[in-house]
């Protein structure tokens, strides 16, 4: 027998998670629930399980969904361990696994807006330096952040986390999800950069049936983002916040939305990587979204699966159909190698009918993602919409 599949609220590991009611959750391999005669769930707050916090045995101790009584703070990471024996004898204990709330208090950091108009696409910059013994003594880096309508945070010019989409569709009159990054691996000494792309998504964009489907900035007119950046060393704490001596440039999306698609203008990233001093923007402190701010409830959007085009089509009306064989939900991702200012455009749909290209069920949708080529030679996909 062996204990696998081990998850924590549906999740491997996960940090930033609401503490109020969790879950656990995991699989016998090698013989069927009803065979488990005992079970023993042991929770610590260090990995060794000197001091367990939270122990139960019984035969009540239901895999598919075990969701104990628990009394948990936010910012520590807690380990958790199951083992089970069968009627048989058989035994079997799990590996030891993690799990981490959100923020351990207030955010420091204020909401921001970039200076510039509503409608263009920011790109939200900070710098700070490490020393070589900050970083040696790095004990936890931890970046709690939430960006309006969606984001993407880069630091040092490398994507933070496996996540897309954030900070999700929720109804953000009432609550809204922020997320928690793990970043040790980001930072270096010396002069360190965080860059947070923004997107129109559910919250400012297109999005709804009401004016038949016209209806824009729902929940919200302006971008916005709030961000603390806790970093832990043996002695201190360093804490790197919004607040408006952030900067602003702007970003190589300049259309998004989630019925409508987006533009990326690669030759945008030049202007991201040497700014001259009339690229840059300010910031100024916004006024908070009415939602409450809340760390993660439900499970993130991650990449499930890489599909391969099984056919290229050929319609008699000479449009170019790239066939993925099957429904899906994501986005199409591949090399641009083009001459300066070349276009590649693609248009997506559901069905083909009489053998051509139709998207007249999507109605006002635009759903089309148009790359603008820099020149040079870099890899294409979608950021805030899919």
């Amino acid at each position: 027998m062996k204990i696998t599949d081990t998850r924590c609220n549906y999740q491997i590991c996960p940090i930033g998670i609401d503490l109020d009611s969790i879950t656990f959750s995991w699989k016998y391999d090698g013989t069927a629930d009803e065979n488990v005669a005992d079970a023993e769930f042991l929770l610590s707050d260090d990995a060794e399980f000197h001091n367990v916090i939270h122990k139960e045995r019984g035969s009540g101790i239901f895999a598919g969904a075990y969701t104990p009584t628990l009394e948990l703070k936010p910012g520590v990471t807690y380990y958790w361990k199951i083992s089970a024996e069968c009627e048989n004898g058989d035994s079997a204990e799990s590996d030891i696994q993690t799990f981490e709330g959100g923020h351990p208090g207030e955010f420091q950091g204020k909401w921001i807006s970039p200076l510039f108009s509503r409608e263009i696409h920011p790109v939200m910059r900070k710098s700070f330096s490490l020393t070589d013994e900050e970083i040696s003594d790095m004990k936890k880096a931890r970046l709690y952040i939430c960006g309006l309508g969606l984001y993407e945070v880069y630091i040092n010019g490398e994507k933070v986390g496996e996540d897309y989409l954030t900070p999700y569709c929720t109804d953000y009159r009432y609550w809204i999800q922020y997320q928690t990054y793990a970043v040790e691996k980001y930072l270096k000494a010396g002069e360190n950069t965080i860059d947070v792309m923004l997107g129109n998504g559910w919250y400012k964009g297109r999005f709804g049936y009401l004016a038949h489907g016209q209806m824009r900035e729902y929940y919200g007119d302006e971008f916005k983002l709030i961000a603390d950046l806790i970093l832990t060393t043996k002695d201190s704490a360093k804490v790197v916040s919004t607040d408006d001596t952030w900067k602003c440039l702007k970003a190589p999306v300049v259309l998004s939305g989630i019925y409508d698609g987006e533009i990326f203008d690669d030759r945008k990233m030049g202007t991201l990587e040497k700014p001259s001093e009339r690229d840059i923007s300010g910031v100024k402190t916004a006024e908070a979204p009415k939602g409450i701010l809340a760390p993660m409830t439900g499970v993130p959007v991650r990449k499930h699966e890489v599909l391969i085009p099984e056919k290229l089509i050929v319609t008699k009306k000479e449009e170019l159909v790239l066939d993925f064989g099957q429904e899906i939900t994501g986005w199409a991702e591949f090399d641009v190698d083009l001459p300066l200012d070349k276009e590649v455009v693609l248009e997506y749909g559901e069905v083909l009918q009489d053998g051509c290209f139709y998207r007249d069920n999507l109605r006002t949708a635009d759903a089309k993602y148009t790359f603008i080529s820099s020149g040079k030679k870099t890899r294409a996909r979608a950021h805030v919409t899919f």
